[in-house]
């Protein structure tokens, strides 16, 4: 039988430090809601509107992450079958909404905002940006 994608409990931290690092409350509550359907940081700041929202302005159930935000360059799906999570993401779009960032050309689609932006912004209404680490490798 598969084993239930989880995340180890390194990553849970990773995920809990940058969310202490978090202005907003709004982003902070989407970020944790994300979280626990077991997306690793990377993926959350790579997540695009698209990724979670229909065209037609509906939360997507079931998520399917592309394989270039992912670990190991392997896509995934996950779920956002849970309510309370369902429910701090579309208060987070509100928010975005609310705050004009990266809205989108046609307001009915995708609730208003780009397809091509990504889900989680910073306190200054532009997408997280990663840096990049160097193992001891290289």
């Amino acid at each position: 039988m598969s084993k239930a994608i989880a995340l180890k409990p390194n990553q849970i931290n990773k995920v809990l430090d940058k969310i202490l690092l978090m202005q907003d409350w709004q982003t902070k509550r989407a970020v944790m809601a994300i979280s626990h359907a077991a997306l690793r940081v990377t993926e959350i700041a790579l997540l695009e509107v698209r990724d979670v929202i229909t065209p037609a302005g509906k939360l997507r159930d079931e998520v399917f992450l592309p394989a270039r935000i992912c670990k190991g360059t392997k896509s995934r799906t996950v779920w956002f079958s849970n309510q309370k999570t369902r429910t701090a993401i579309q208060e987070y779009i509100e928010y975005r909404i609310e705050k004009r960032w990266g809205l989108g050309l046609i307001k009915d689609a995708y609730q208003g905002l780009n397809p091509d932006s990504r889900l989680i912004f910073n306190n200054r209404g532009r997408p997280y940006g990663l840096v990049t680490k160097k193992s001891e490798n290289g």
